[in-house]
């Protein structure tokens, strides 16, 4: 064989063991999405007993996404070892930031953008402590209302 035809030539698993390794993903594994509630952390996540009410679903390899309720942070993470109580796991991406995870601000606006659980984000006047929207899903998208809002608004009431 001549010399630059062996340099070209790729070396290849042989073909039993490709057919036995070679699968899609989709059936040899799992995508999993948790939603966290704002306080949980990337550390917390990472102890096998966060998982406890769950592990049973799990198998090894299986991918969960975290998200944090709050829209601040998200991360992946690959699970690698399983009992019925207990999930071990790895970062796999992440944790992104997403929002600032900022305690309720008061604006100079006079207004405060403050996350609310179930309702989401929320504006809420200062001076009366009135709702004037909720259920905003980040929060960006309620800085953008709040920047409407006071667009509508005469200078004098803002």
């Amino acid at each position: 064989m001549p010399e630059a035809a062996k340099s070209t030539q790729v070396s290849s698993l042989p073909r039993f063991q490709l057919q036995r390794d070679f699968h899609l993903a989709q059936h040899k594994r799992r995508v999993h999405l948790a939603i966290v509630p704002e306080n949980v952390t990337i550390d917390d996540v990472l102890k096998p007993g966060y998982w406890k009410n769950v592990a049973a679903k799990l198998a090894p390899f299986d991918i969960i996404e975290i998200l944090a309720e709050d829209g601040t942070w998200e991360a992946e993470l690959r699970v690698t070892r399983c009992e019925e109580q207990w999930a071990k796991v790895v970062v796999r991406h992440g944790p992104l930031q997403l929002e600032t995870a900022d305690k309720p601000e008061t604006e100079a606006s006079g207004y405060t953008l403050k996350w609310s659980g179930a309702r989401k984000w929320r504006i809420i006047r200062d001076n009366d402590g009135a709702v004037i929207k909720e259920d905003l899903p980040t929060k960006g998208a309620a800085q953008v209302e709040l920047d409407e809002l006071l667009k509508k608004l005469p200078a004098s009431v803002a």
